[in-house]
C-alpha cells in the first residue's frame, strides 16, 4: 500500500482487520531516505514526497491503527 496515500492506508487496515479479525501490534516501518544532494538542489516535490511518506504516512498508519485497537475488546 501507498502509505502516503490517506484511502490506500485506510484500505489497507480495513483488509487487514477483515483477513484476521483484529489488529493487536503494529509495526510502521515504511521509509525512504531523502534526496542525496544539495539542499540547493531539491525540488519541491522531491522534497513533499519524503515527508509524505516518513511523517505523514507514519501519521496515518499509526492513527487509524490506534482508532481500530481502541474499538477492539
Amino acid at each position: 500500500m501507498d502509505v502516503a496515500d490517506e484511502g490506500s492506508v485506510e484500505s489497507g487496515l480495513s483488509r487487514t482487520v477483515s483477513a484476521f479479525g483484529s489488529l493487536d501490534i503494529a509495526v510502521n516501518n515504511a521509509g525512504v531516505g531523502g534526496p542525496m544532494k544539495p539542499t540547493a538542489e531539491v525540488a519541491t516535490d522531491e522534497w513533499k514526497r519524503h515527508f509524505d511518506i516518513n511523517l505523514t504516512g507514519l501519521w496515518l498508519c499509526e492513527r487509524g491503527e490506534i482508532q481500530r485497537m481502541l474499538k477492539q475488546k
